[in-house]
């Protein structure tokens, strides 16, 4: 039988299309077979995916979702790890808006240094190919929440790459170029914008595209819109670099709206009849988080329609006001739970 002290895990292997909602005791008694590996790769998987499609549909609170993702400081799996990110990434850009966003940080850093003491930078003859995507994410993401170290030793490695002392292993490029612009300065964009130049594959552009939105700094920000509709950039390229600039903070996200309603003609004319005007607006509208913002977006393509990306719009608008009570029904907890930790 089943006792007090048991753990009891409900669909096994993720094999029923359904969420599972634990009660409060249920819930904690998973978290020690969490940070025992006793559980497999799909349950590990399934869990941190459930608990966060219930905070984000007010069915569970982002605070259990934080408890459960503190359970995961010795997982290996990258599959599990790619999800974890991408879960956490959204809470984040949540936080961005909040008094407290640098508490979160913290937790963050915690979160992925033991797998980034694990892994190093350098790679070993016993690394796996999903080994070495797992080296680069979690490098990338306990930079981005501050791990000191981490950006450290990326600004060497970054300087080293540029001034031909060392060549960048591929896998390790975008992350170190990532970290290294958003703990640069302007220099740090030139030489980027130098790499881009001298590259001979759009692979390798693509690859400076998409983390030339990393800065937080305005005058770097507006430099990088503005590189992105030069003739430097292919017209379907464009879009790229808007993301990378949507995805860093309320300042970027802002900013990135600020300029596309001012080069809506030359946007609407570039792209007129073309898919990829629906991935520019969309990531143009992408990540607010207030009732208000909402409102600007259906008031500006209610006065500049763009049929084809009618839908992104209204997306993201829902998603804007979703975000909004999400951010009201959990904040308080939130606060709470982060300076505990």
């Amino acid at each position: 039988g089943v006792g007090p002290d048991d753990w009891i895990l409900m669909n096994p292997g993720c094999v029923g299309y359904y969420r599972v909602s634990y009660s409060a005791d249920l819930f904690s008694l998973l978290l020690p077979a969490l940070r025992d590996g006793v559980l497999s790769a799909s349950d590990r998987l399934g869990l941190q995916n459930d608990a966060f499609a219930l905070a984000k549909a007010g069915m569970g609170s982002i605070v259990d979702v934080l408890r459960l993702f503190a359970s995961y400081t010795q997982e290996t799996n990258y599959t599990v790890w790619e999800s974890l990110v991408a879960n956490l990434s959204s809470i984040n850009r949540l936080l961005q808006y909040t008094d407290f966003h640098d508490s979160f940080k913290k937790f963050a850093v915690k979160l992925f240094t033991p797998t980034v003491v694990r892994l190093g930078w350098n790679s070993k003859d016993t690394d796996s190919t999903l080994d070495t995507m797992l080296r680069s994410l979690v490098l990338g993401q306990h930079a981005k929440y501050g791990g000191p170290d981490t950006i450290a030793e990326a600004q060497k490695r970054f300087q080293e790459h540029v001034s031909g002392e060392t060549t960048l292993p591929t896998d390790l490029q975008s992350t170190v170029y990532s970290i290294a612009l958003a703990n640069g300065d302007e220099n740090t964009f030139d030489q980027l914008i130098k790499l881009h130049d001298a590259a001979d594959s759009n692979e390798q552009k693509v690859r400076i595209y998409s983390i030339l939105g990393a800065s937080n700094t305005e005058s770097i920000i507006q430099r990088c819109l503005d590189f992105a509709l030069s003739e430097k950039v292919r017209p379907q390229d464009t879009q790229t670099i808007f993301l990378s600039v949507a995805l860093t903070s309320p300042k970027s996200r802002e900013m990135l709206w600020k300029f596309m309603k001012e080069k809506w003609s030359v946007l609407d004319e570039r792209y007129k009849g073309n898919f990829t005007v629906i991935a520019i607006v969309t990531h143009c509208t992408t990540g607010f988080v207030t009732e208000e913002k909402a409102r600007e977006m259906e008031q500006f393509f209610k006065e500049h329609p763009c049929p084809i990306a009618e839908r992104s719009i209204k997306q993201n608008c829902e998603a804007a006001r979703l975000r909004a009570k999400w951010l009201q029904r959990d904040e308080a907890a939130i606060r709470e739970w982060l300076a505990a930790q």
